[in-house]
């Protein structure tokens, strides 16, 4: 069974920018390879009122705010038909904070979208907080588009490139890469990188003395066991097995250089995996050269 195909839906966060337009381009097409229908979403956030009464002002600026909303979604509309033929396409409109709207959309969605940087609601993109939160709170997967040219497509050459750490959530990102790399019937390559335990430990006390060729192939040993259930599952997935001894998000960001896909767990089982969301994720977030997926906390499937 796929990851969360009983809801097939893909929702895209739209606000009118370019990157917004390359997010629902890239869904389009993964809507189609899901048989899933795509979902355009845009949130206009009002100003605060302060007078009992709206001002005719206040009123104008309003319904141009839902006036660029309707535009925006026609024109995400259109790019997404022109994408992939034949998909199922909606348009819902609505009025709040783009942050909280969105948490509410993952939970009925099967894959929720979001551009690298937006404009309104979006517009804090990577510098704020709309894909920390989501990407910590969400109910689904998040894809992050990173990578793509103005307004055009990110890669989509190259491995699924997935972060393995035995969490949870990391479990999850296994069973959303396999299915990506099937569907796109590219290969995927599993990362786990095993030297951050001793790396944290080295600012309060002398790091301890380590057999690393023993570490080495203890992990690649626990590596390979962790992935052979997999490869039966999908014995037409080429897998490629890295155990690297670096900081995760470094291997990651640079294997992530010739990947078309990174995927995720939104935290992991690090030292600091009880917090909001991950370091090893907000890096990806920030710095990837192509979309990275973030899988829920807790590997929420349905």
């Amino acid at each position: 069974m796929k990851y969360a195909q009983s809801h097939r839906t893909v929702t895209v966060g739209v606000d009118g920018s370019t990157a917004a337009i390359s997010a629902v381009r890239w869904a389009a097409r993964d809507a189609g390879r899901r048989g899933a229908a795509l979902r355009l979403f845009h949130s206009c956030v009002l100003p605060p009122m302060r007078h009992p009464r709206p001002t005719s002002a206040a009123v104008g600026f309003s319904d141009g705010l839902f006036e660029d909303g309707r535009r925006w979604l026609r024109e995400a509309k259109n790019t997404a038909l022109l994408e992939q033929l034949g998909i199922e396409v909606t348009t819902e409109l609505s009025v709040g904070n783009a942050v909280d709207q969105l948490i509410y959309e993952s939970d009925t969605a099967n894959l929720l979208v979001l551009g690298g940087r937006g404009l309104g609601g979006f517009r804090d993109m990577l510098a704020g907080s709309v894909p920390v939160s989501l990407a910590a709170h969400g109910h689904s997967p998040v894809v992050v588009i990173r990578g793509a040219s103005t307004g055009g497509l990110p890669p989509d050459e190259g491995p699924v490139v997935v972060g393995v750490d035995g969490s949870p959530a990391s479990d999850a990102a296994v069973a959303f890469a396999f299915d990506a790399a099937a569907d796109r019937g590219a290969p995927l390559v599993a990362v786990h990188a095993w030297n951050d335990a001793y790396a944290d430990a080295a600012w309060s006390m002398p790091p301890p003395k380590v057999d690393r060729r023993a570490v080495q192939i203890a992990e690649e040993e626990q590596l390979n066991e962790r992935m052979s259930g997999w490869r039966e599952k999908y014995p037409d997935v080429s897998v490629y097995l890295e155990v690297i001894p670096d900081r995760p998000a470094h291997a990651l960001l640079s294997r992530g250089e010739r990947a078309q896909l990174i995927v995720v767990g939104s935290r992991g089982r690090g030292r600091f995996a009880s917090v909001t969301l991950g370091g090893t994720t907000r890096s990806l977030l920030h710095h990837a050269v192509c979309p990275v997926a973030v899988l829920p906390h807790g590997g929420v499937a349905r």
